[in-house]
């Protein structure tokens, strides 16, 4: 039902966002592509809550902690986005996932180690 609204343009949109959520509320992956569209907008307190519900709902999922941690960068407060970073780092990733990880840090943060 839900996937033509998906592939359609005007999803990309907060507001097609948002309708694709009502229309599949435990589609968790579109709120976590909503706060990374809002964080593309600059929008980060949006972006923070929407991170927020996609991270409680999959604690253990890589890219919402990064999303969280990457908010955390742009507001900054960079002790928190250390923190988040740093606990998106211990999951179990791939060398490959690790070290994309890297390059989308470098120049932006400088981890504490």
């Amino acid at each position: 039902m839900y996937q033509k609204y998906l592939d359609s343009p005007e999803t990309f949109t907060e507001q097609g966002f948002l309708k694709v959520i009502q229309l599949a509320p435990g589609y968790i992956d579109v709120i976590g592509s909503l706060s990374e569209f809002l964080i593309k907008k600059g929008t980060f307190e949006k972006a923070e809550k929407w991170a927020q519900r996609a991270y409680k709902a999959k604690p253990s999922a890589f890219p919402y902690i990064f999303n969280l941690g990457h908010i955390s960068l742009l507001i900054g407060n960079k002790n928190k986005s250390n923190e988040l970073y740093r606990k998106a780092l211990a999951l179990n990733l791939s060398e490959k996932q690790k070290n994309t990880l890297f390059i989308q840090l470098r120049g932006k943060f400088q981890l504490l180690y």
